[in-house]
């Protein structure tokens, strides 16, 4: 029994330390100054953390995009509707995540990152698709 308690300890503490580790990684980036390289830094902090908590992770997306609205960055804005929409398609939101990324394709236009447009438009098919929506499923199959 005291063997199963000591792992169980074990398995908490590894556990909360990432979320404090987290925590102090969120506070350290959200603290610096706003320039491109906290956009950076917060940019691959929130997709990290999007991969085990969607909620914390859309927080992060949301500041990514507020900071790239104040510094005129249209891609990482793009990259944050694209995210949130990728995050939203996780939790079986559909129809967000359509919005989500028809959001991100009005900024990722404005870029030359034709790759991204065109994971935005297959991501809006394939949903469009599963919510049996065919028009619209054509529709971004052929843009």
């Amino acid at each position: 029994m005291k063997k199963v308690q000591f792992w169980l300890l074990v398995v908490l503490v590894a556990c909360s330390n990432k979320a404090l580790s987290q925590d102090t990684a969120t506070q350290r980036i959200l603290s610096a100054s706003d320039d491109s390289a906290k956009v950076i830094q917060l940019a691959d902090h929130a997709f990290a953390v999007s991969a085990s908590d969607g909620k914390k992770g859309m927080e992060l997306y949301r500041e990514l995009m507020r900071l790239s609205r104040k510094l005129n960055y249209p891609y990482w804005i793009g990259m944050s509707w694209y995210n949130l929409g990728f995050i939203h398609a996780k939790a079986a939101d559909d129809k967000e995540s359509m919005r989500n990324f028809d959001s991100a394709l009005v900024y990722l236009k404005r870029t030359d990152r034709l790759d991204m447009t065109s994971y935005c438009h297959l991501n809006i098919a394939s949903l469009a698709g599963r919510l049996g929506d065919t028009d619209r499923k054509m529709k971004h199959l052929n843009d």
